[in-house]
């Protein structure tokens, strides 16, 4: 767990205002060689730009940082289980190469009109993240983290059941409308070898990681990384027992 006092909060808050987070721009997506299974025949298709105040892009939104350079970054995040739990990527949080990010806040529905701002209190990160070298370790690429209020339009449901066999991804691109508009496609799903879930996609590559990837308003998995042998296929953790349980230590302990 990684936690802030109130002053560390305040102090994020101002240093935010002094900066410009409508034109930060997601983060990369890495680049990792998987084993796959089969993937599906049909491509993604439905690609359309979402509507920021309806759900559920109402609860994605995205989550802004510092990089130990200094950079500013930012990548996808999801209320989830409730109103004050974000789901993201861990890479967004702790960079196995660059280090810790830091002065971490939550914008929803961004450049509009029901634009809200949230502090975080805490991250938990699975302690594999830190701990698993190798494909192996992007199983574990999720975080959670506290918000300082409630979300006001509640959150998505999360699984650690088998990904269905069609999936809709919701967030931001960066080779789409600078990273700024949420988007929405309808992927193809399936299980690869090294137990991941991946995508076929059409163009949310690019700075999506943390994207969620939902059916029926639960979700199954986020925007992880991609294989540069195969750049069309996206690839996200299955959740398993362990990350429900950090889940639930994140919402009683955090």
């Amino acid at each position: 767990f990684i936690r802030f006092s109130d002053e560390q909060k305040l102090k994020t808050s101002l240093q935010w205002l002094g900066l410009r987070p409508g034109v930060t721009r997601p983060s990369a997506l890495p680049a990792v060689p998987i084993e796959h299974g089969l993937p599906p025949s049909k491509k993604s298709q439905g690609l359309q730009v979402g509507k920021l105040t309806h759900f559920p892009a109402a609860v994605v939104g995205k989550l802004l940082f510092l990089k130990p350079s200094g950079d500013t970054g930012s990548c996808t995040a999801t209320f989830v289980a409730g109103n004050t739990l974000l789901l993201t990527a861990a890479a967004c949080i702790a960079d196995k190469e660059t280090g810790v990010n830091r002065e971490f806040v939550f914008v929803s529905s961004q450049g509009t009109e029901a634009q809200q701002i949230y502090d975080i209190s805490c991250i938990a990160l699975p302690a594999a993240w830190g701990k698993t070298e190798g494909p192996t370790a992007w199983r574990h690429n999720y975080a959670f983290l506290k918000t300082g209020r409630s979300s006001t339009f509640g959150g998505l449901g999360m699984t650690n059941a088998l990904a269905p066999r069609k999936l809709s991804q919701v967030g931001f691109s960066d080779s789409i409308g600078n990273g700024v508009q949420i988007q929405g496609v309808d992927s193809g799903a399936f299980m690869t070898k090294d137990k991941l879930i991946g995508t076929v996609y059409t163009a949310l590559g690019s700075g999506s990681m943390g994207n969620p990837w939902v059916r029926n308003s639960i979700i199954h998995s986020i925007t992880s990384h991609y294989d540069p042998e195969q750049p069309n296929i996206l690839l996200g953790p299955r959740f398993t027992s362990d990350t429900m349980k950090l889940l639930a230590r994140a919402r009683e302990e955090c």
